[in-house]
């Protein structure tokens, strides 16, 4: 009708054999004094239901511009079961058909491909290996203030042992948790471990999330920018020590190196030696080449 309307979309998959819902809602701007526009409820919140191993489209279109959507999966066993996305960029187009509503999609669009082998910090095969040592006076009076088995790291002091966190930028289909510590000397380290399953050239990937927007003081978001990565790599030809830093990643997977693995046990390590700040242990991928 010749107004300017804004369209949302978003894809999502149900991977168990029970129903699952999720809500998706949109904060409305707000009037000048902190007063919301009244809006109806039905524009700013949705619900949707899959049924057992559906895959489905999702959009929502509002009169308003967006400017950050929250997911929440209610009653599912994801963690952390509330997740925020800001929309940082709108493009204006004119051939779009509006979209408001599900319909149902092609699931092995989520498939993992056959030469991708991830290991998560929640699988099996990954463990930590060593803490930094501590002495025990040290201990008794210098008490670790993230004593909570899962929390999120960037509005907390970072830990000075491995200690797990879930956050909605890390790595996992289910539960979204990574491994972090405080910066160090190198005495604390992690391995992954994955079983390749034929001889050939892989690039192993390693999942930095950014976590960026969530950090509000500038002196915090300056230390991350010299942040260092130290890891390990064995593969047959010996045994690589790249270093990767944070300023040159980005959110996501980033390639760590090139190497040849045999059919068999492969590991990756890493340190908590870094010059500022903390270190995130999430995931490691290893991608067969062809």
């Amino acid at each position: 009708d010749g107004f300017t309307r804004y369209q949302f979309r978003m894809k999502a998959f149900n991977r168990e054999d029970v129903p699952g819902m999720i809500r998706l809602s949109f904060p409305p701007p707000r009037k000048r004094g902190g007063e919301r526009i009244n809006r109806q409820a039905a524009e700013c919140v949705r619900t949707f239901l899959f049924e057992p191993g559906e895959a489905l489209e999702l959009g929502i279109v509002t009169t308003y511009k967006m400017k950050n959507v929250i997911v929440n999966t209610l009653i599912s066993k994801n963690l952390p079961p509330v997740k925020q996305h800001y929309i940082k960029k709108f493009e204006h187009r004119d051939d779009v058909r509006p979209f408001d509503g599900s319909r149902p999609i092609d699931s092995d669009r989520f498939a993992e491909p056959g030469n991708c082998f991830i290991v998560d910090n929640a699988d099996p095969g990954f463990e930590v290996i060593s803490d930094p040592k501590r002495s025990r006076l040290a201990g008794i009076f210098k008490r670790d203030r993230n004593s909570d088995t899962y929390c999120r790291y960037v509005r907390s002091r970072p830990p000075q042992t491995w200690k797990e966190a879930v956050h909605e930028r890390f790595c996992g289909p289910y539960k979204q948790s990574a491994h972090y510590i405080v910066a160090g000397r190198g005495e604390g380290s992690v391995r992954w471990t994955v079983d390749i399953p034929e001889n050939g050239t892989y690039e192993v990937h390693c999942f930095m999330p950014d976590c960026g927007d969530n950090i509000k003081k500038i002196d915090v978001r300056k230390k991350m920018t010299v942040q260092e990565y130290h890891f390990s790599v064995e593969h047959d030809e010996g045994t690589d020590h790249p270093v990767v830093a944070l300023f040159d990643c980005r959110d996501g997977w980033n390639l760590i190196g090139t190497y040849y693995f045999s059919k068999g046990k492969a590991t990756v390590e890493l340190t908590d030696e870094s010059p500022k700040f903390f270190i995130i242990a999430d995931a490691v991928k290893w991608v067969k080449k062809d």
